[in-house]
């Protein structure tokens, strides 16, 4: 490497472009969301020292500048190289765990890494160059030479860690299932009690790791308690099929009773990353892996169970932001946390009650055929849950828990109970029962009105209380709902139905796109930023008006309607989502 080279140095220009990449490596140093100091941290805070040296130094026209701005090159270039070897290792990784997805993530990381790219090497290629340049000796060439093949070797061994080892073949899956499946067939004494479901979130604990040479099956089942049923995680392990069959049949008779049996068989095994590197958050598949610590075992039922595929957090500041698994958490579920992790796969089987056996993958029986019986019977289905998760007060559940049914009413909000009603109108039956659940949904969404001046409403949860303005979009949903609703419930909401159609004409602006705040005190529009959905959800509702108006009935005759529609499907038909994001993506409004 050549000596410092004592020309004439830039001043201002090297001060502008250095400082602000000292403090783009600083903020990456400090707020990247790495748990603890690691080799990324330290290589961002020196290259954000030295590049602020740099501009120091360029503007004081020190004798020390060629010097500083040298290493600043070398420790960019440096930096760099360390995140090209992560990025590129995280692409490969993910690539092949994930296949058809994983190309479209490394195209991302790629992405981004280019933007890297662009930032950091011109300035530390300008410092090289201006202080000397670099000459390589031939052993230096040959040594670059094979410092990059091992690099691609790494790379290499990376994608083949994300496959991981095969411990099954699929031929052997399939033998495995019917000597499984006979096994746990035969009628098990009846529940005493009340039954329970499957759900644990306690790991299965093997006699060893599982690995090759050896079959390792997982089975949940219910075991007869005090009082009632409980659930129970086993985990078997055998040489061959027959003998795990045979482990599987005197199991279930020690103590087994009538009742769902889910049969998890690992097929798979692959090495995770360690906690610190950010591939570790995408390192298993969303309900296709699970985790071992040693012997102990978290089936990928188990971690979807656990929210553990959204629960990493990588900023701290905007909690809901969440992406991946947080490994660190995961552990606290083993008995050793510091034990080595390794991700399984499995071929899963559900044995029910009646004897059938099921393929399961993510938890769930393979597609079937789409036909129109299936359509009708799965919108039966979901109609009936909905009117069963209707409260006396006629809030519908929040949310329910699919394992264990334990369910969350949260914090009311308008919108989604407007929303539930409205898909009842659609498609629930023409029953009684159906009109029951439909009137008193309407009668809670109702009792949210809040009169403003002009003859307009807002529907808001703790109306009367003071705020200054309030979000049009669950008012504009409600609306919408009550007059698909209007065949079953009658004119009795009319005069509300004509207070929220007033109020949304007045969120109008003159080229038909529409404001999406009202004040409560005047009852005029907030010039405010926009929501999503805000605007789909004002147009449905006033094409749905219009429609009834078509139909004969006399509700809003004397509004601006026609011509408020028309200014509104032109404004969103030529001339929404304008701008440079256009050429790259549309964002439709989904309602």
């Amino acid at each position: 490497m050549a000596p410092p080279d004592p020309r004439p140095r830039p001043r201002y220009a090297l001060a502008v472009v250095s400082a602000p990449l000292s403090a783009l490596f600083a903020w990456l140093g400090l707020w990247l969301p790495w748990r603890r100091f690691t080799a990324f941290t330290a290589l961002s805070l020196i290259c954000a020292l030295l590049l602020a040296a740099t501009a120091v130094l360029a503007i004081l026209r020190h004798r020390l500048l060629p010097r500083v701005w040298r290493a600043q090159a070398v420790m960019s270039l440096a930096w760099l190289a360390y995140v090209s070897w992560g990025v590129l290792s995280s692409a490969f990784y993910v690539h092949a765990l994930y296949s058809g997805l994983g190309q479209g993530v490394a195209l991302a990381l790629g992405a981004v890494f280019g933007l890297v790219l662009l930032l950091v090497l011109p300035l530390a290629l300008w410092g090289l160059a201006a202080t000397g340049g670099v000459r390589l000796s031939r052993r230096q060439g040959a040594a670059l030479l094979v410092v990059v093949a091992l690099a691609a070797l790494a790379l290499w061994r990376a994608a083949d860690r994300a496959v991981g080892e095969e411990l099954v073949t699929p031929a052997a899956v399939d033998g495995a299932r019917q000597k499984l499946f006979a096994a746990a067939s035969p009628p098990l004494p009846p529940v005493e009690g009340r039954s329970q479901s499957l759900f644990t979130t306690r790991p299965a604990d093997c006699p060893a790791p599982p690995g090759p040479g050896q079959l390792t099956l997982m089975v949940s089942y219910l075991e007869q308690g005090p009082d009632r049923a409980l659930p129970r995680l086993r985990c078997l392990q055998a040489p061959d099929a027959d003998t795990l069959a045979h482990e599987l049949t005197a199991l279930l008779a020690r103590g087994g009773r009538r009742g769902p049996i889910k049969l998890d068989l690992v097929t798979r095994l692959g090495h995770l990353p360690s906690d610190d590197e950010p591939l570790a958050l995408l390192a298993a598949r969303p309900g296709l892996d699970g985790l071992c610590a040693g012997p102990q075992c978290l089936l990928p039922w188990q971690l979807v169970s656990l929210s553990a595929f959204t629960s990493h957090a990588p900023l701290p500041g905007v909690p809901d932001a969440r992406l991946g698994l947080d490994l660190t958490r995961l552990r606290r579920h083993f008995a050793d946390p510091a034990a080595p992790l390794t991700r399984i796969a499995t071929a899963s089987w559900l044995v029910s009650p009646s004897g059938e056996l099921l393929a399961f993958q993510r938890n769930q029986t393979p597609d079937a055929a789409l036909d129109a019986t299936r359509v009708a019977a799965a919108a039966r289905a979901a109609g009936e849950y909905v009117l069963r998760a209707q409260q006396p007060d006629g809030r519908f559940n929040y949310l329910v828990n699919p394992f264990t049914g334990a369910v969350d009413m949260g914090r009311f909000s308008v919108a989604r109970q407007a929303g539930t009603t409205l898909a009842l109108c659609e498609l629930g039956a023409a029953t009684p029962r159906v009109d029951r659940v439909i009137t008193r949904s309407a009668a809670l969404l109702a009792s949210h009105e809040e009169q403003l001046p002009g003859e307009r409403s807002v529907l808001r949860v703790g109306r009367g209380e003071a705020a200054g303005s309030e979000l049009v979009g669950a008012s504009a949903l409600t609306f919408a709902a009550l007059l698909r609703c209007r065949a079953r419930l009658g004119d009795r909401y009319d005069d509300l139905l004509g207070r929220l159609a007033r109020l949304l004409l007045a969120m109008q602006r003159p080229d038909g796109s529409f404001h999406h705040h009202v004040d409560l005190a005047s009852g005029e529009p907030v010039p405010h930023v926009g929501a999503i959905y805000v605007d789909g959800q004002i147009v449905l509702g006033l094409v749905l008006l219009e429609q009834l108006q078509a139909q004969g009935v006399d509700l809003g005759r004397d509004l601006p309607l026609h011509d408020a529609v028309e200014r509104a499907m032109s404004y969103f038909g030529e001339r929404y989502w304008q701008g440079f994001a256009r050429s790259f993506f549309f964002l439709e409004e989904n309602w």
